[in-house]
């Protein structure tokens, strides 16, 4: 299998946010480990990296960004080393979103854009303790806080996903 074939293997699997600890995630984090693990199992130099962004930002109906929530949250995605430069890799948004979110594609040896509009992008030096060390009393917590943005965010991708 070529990196564009499993890059768009692991875009395509349907986006969803966990709403509890039984809950499979397939959001960015999730799918990003996947495609760290496939990429590196080809034989590539790839690395995580973090930016902030603001759920707001995103085209999302204004009667779900009404609903309580934490508007800052944090973006994981990759980049890969490819002929000596780092590339943005982000597979966030499955192709049946295209008529609701912009849908990367990757050839291979450009950058794709980001799935989110980043307010801050930390630097691969930074250390981040954020990725994958979330305890379970954090994600409780933001589930708390959140959570029924978060339903409302997947019964809507639900229901525009063709």
């Amino acid at each position: 299998m070529d990196i564009i074939t499993i890059f768009n293997l692991i875009r395509d699997i349907p986006y969803k946010i966990p709403l509890s600890l039984d809950d499979k995630a397939i959001d960015c984090d999730q799918k990003h480990k996947e495609l760290f693990d496939l990429l590196t199992k080809h034989g590539l130099k790839v690395r995580f990296r973090i930016c902030v962004f603001l759920w707001n930002d995103l085209n999302i109906p204004a009667k779900i960004l009404k609903i309580f929530h934490t508007n800052k949250c944090e973006h994981l995605y990759l980049e890969v080393l490819i002929e000596n430069q780092w590339i943005v890799l982000d597979a966030t948004w499955d192709i049946g979103l295209k008529n609701i979110l912009k849908i990367n594609k990757w050839d291979g040896k450009s950058n794709t854009d980001l799935a989110v509009k980043p307010l801050k992008i930390y630097s691969p030096k930074e250390k981040r303790n954020l990725l994958h060390n979330e305890t379970k009393e954090s994600f409780l917590k933001d589930i708390e806080t959140s959570g029924a943005f978060y339903r409302a965010f997947n019964e809507w991708l639900e229901k525009n996903r063709i």
